[in-house]
Order: C-alpha cells, then sequence, then structure tokens
C-alpha cells in the first residue's frame, strides 16, 4: 500500500477494517521500526508500533488515531509517528540493557558456583538440605558472593569467615566454606591460583581456630 494511506483521517477511513495493521515503515528499512493502523469496525482504530530487534518481533499499541472529532488524547499521524519513535528507542534500550545483564550473570562468581552446587545437589539426591544454610552464610553475604572467581584471594575467604555468627560450629563453617569451593567445577567456572593457596591454608586455620 501507498505510505501515505493513513497519513489523514480521510484515507484511514476509506481502508477495509481487519486485524492486521496498515504498516508504514519509519525508520530502520525493512525490519526496522514501523508505524502502523489497524482499522477496527467501530471507533477511530488503534496506532500501533512495531520493531524487529536481533530477530525479535516486538508490537505494542502506542494510541488511538485523530478522526472528524476532536477527542482529547488522540494523535494525529506526525504525533503518532513521534511516539513510535520513542517507544522504539525505549525498546531497543531495554534490549540492550537485558544483554547487559545477561553477560554479567555469565561472569563466575562465588555466587554462580553456590547455585551451581544446590541444582546438581538437587538433581541428584532430590535434597536440598545445605541450601539454607549457604543462603543464610554464603547467599547473603553480597560482598563474598558477588565476588567473581578469578579475583577470589585467600584473604578474601578469611575476611568472610569472620564475618559469620560467633555461635557457628567451626564444622559447620568449613561445610560452608567447602561448598562453593568444590562446585567451581559443576559449573565450568576457574578460580584465581590463590584460591588453591587459600584452600591449602584453610584447614590449619581450622585447626587454629
Amino acid at each position: 500500500m501507498s505510505a501515505g494511506e493513513i497519513d489523514t483521517p480521510a484515507k484511514r477511513f476509506r481502508l477495509r477494517p481487519r486485524k492486521n495493521p496498515y504498516w508504514r515503515g519509519i525508520s530502520g528499512g525493512r525490519g526496522g521500526l514501523s508505524l502502523g493502523f489497524r482499522k477496527t469496525k467501530k471507533g477511530e482504530g488503534v496506532w500501533v508500533a512495531k520493531i524487529v530487534i536481533d530477530g525479535r518481533r516486538i508490537e505494542e499499541r502506542i494510541g488511538t488515531p485523530d478522526g472528524d472529532k476532536a477527542v482529547p488524547g488522540v494523535l494525529s499521524f506526525p504525533w503518532a509517528v513521534e511516539a513510535a519513535l520513542a517507544w522504539g528507542k525505549q525498546q531497543a534500550a531495554s534490549v540492550n540493557v537485558a544483554g547487559e545483564v545477561a553477560v554479567v550473570r555469565k561472569i563466575p562468581t562465588v555466587r554462580l558456583a553456590v547455585e551451581t552446587y544446590v541444582g546438581v545437589r538437587k538433581a541428584r539426591a532430590d535434597r536440598s538440605g545445605s541450601e539454607g544454610s549457604l543462603k543464610l552464610h554464603v547467599m547473603n553475604d553480597q560482598e563474598f558472593a558477588g565476588l567473581k572467581l578469578g579475583r577470589l584471594e585467600a584473604q578474601n575467604i578469611e575476611d568472610w569467615r569472620a564475618r559469620l555468627p560467633r555461635e557457628l560450629e567451626p564444622s559447620s563453617k568449613k561445610s560452608d566454606l567447602e561448598r562453593p569451593s568444590c562446585s567451581t567445577q559443576r559449573c565450568g567456572c576457574k578460580a584465581s591460583p590463590a584460591t588453591a593457596r587459600a584452600h591449602s591454608g584453610r584447614d590449619k586455620a581450622w585447626h587454629e581456630g
């Protein structure tokens, strides 16, 4: 259809009602951002915006077209184009943020190691008795849980151990400490060389403590 067939109330009035909108590309060429007009049997119809990002199609209603009668809140064609452009920028920004978050979540951390350990334990034994203890003493410690395994040092482990409740039994402390460490292999994570030194010096600390 001609790009101009949805730009005035008179032209939109002559279109036949249908579920699929009459589209007009407004940015990015084919597969980019489009403004659509869905002609309804009653009323002035609906403005719809559509964008395709990384092969994913996103579509949303953005307003009501203007007509013969002046009604508050309706959008003329130029205003609908502006609204669609603003909506498209918002969608693109949301996708970019989601992508950055996904990348960050893939970086091996103590939290990821613990989550992997709990998942494997549940799958193998259909139980999660250690999950509560890990959440309480490891996952709730945001500073320790957020550490990247590649930067995990002996001092980080000792600092975390020092923050544990005094009433926690030494054996429980040792058990909680071992769980995230042994799970690094299960999640394919690689700790720093200093982590191995931390483990070797850790047992001595338990006996001395």
